[in-house]
């Protein structure tokens, strides 16, 4: 019982670290890109919220297997897109690089595409 409830406070500790930190150079990228600064700290948002929504479904109570398997690869893509874009941002600035115009694109493009995931993603649970 003890075990457990360190376990949980661990992962709690870790989970709040990576979020700050996560959430800090996501929006670095995002300035990078040329975000507006008082928008940027959307990007994390977006990316975050929806990696938790697929999560949720994923990992949460009964829904049809369409949506858990939707909500699965869109929790992984998240994940793995919060990883790389991570990575990128951290890459660019270590060896001060300005984006290519197709990285601004990409970029830009996070936030609609994982609103239509997320809109997919209720409508599959709703049904």
């Amino acid at each position: 019982m003890i075990a457990r409830a360190l376990l949980f406070g661990l992962l709690l500790v870790v989970a709040a670290a990576a979020a700050v930190l996560s959430f800090s150079a996501l929006r670095d990228l995002a300035l990078v890109c040329g975000f507006a600064p008082e928008l940027a700290w959307l990007l994390p948002v977006v990316v975050d919220a929806g990696a938790a929504a697929g999560s949720l479904v994923w990992l949460g109570g009964t829904v049809v297997d369409a949506a858990r398997r939707f909500a699965r690869s869109l929790a992984l893509c998240l994940l793995g897109l919060s990883v790389a874009a991570n990575a990128l941002g951290h890459g660019l600035e270590a060896f001060r690089l300005a984006p290519a115009w197709w990285v601004v694109v990409i970029v830009s493009a996070i936030a609609p595409a994982v609103l239509g995931a997320v809109v997919h993603l209720a409508v599959l649970v709703g049904r």
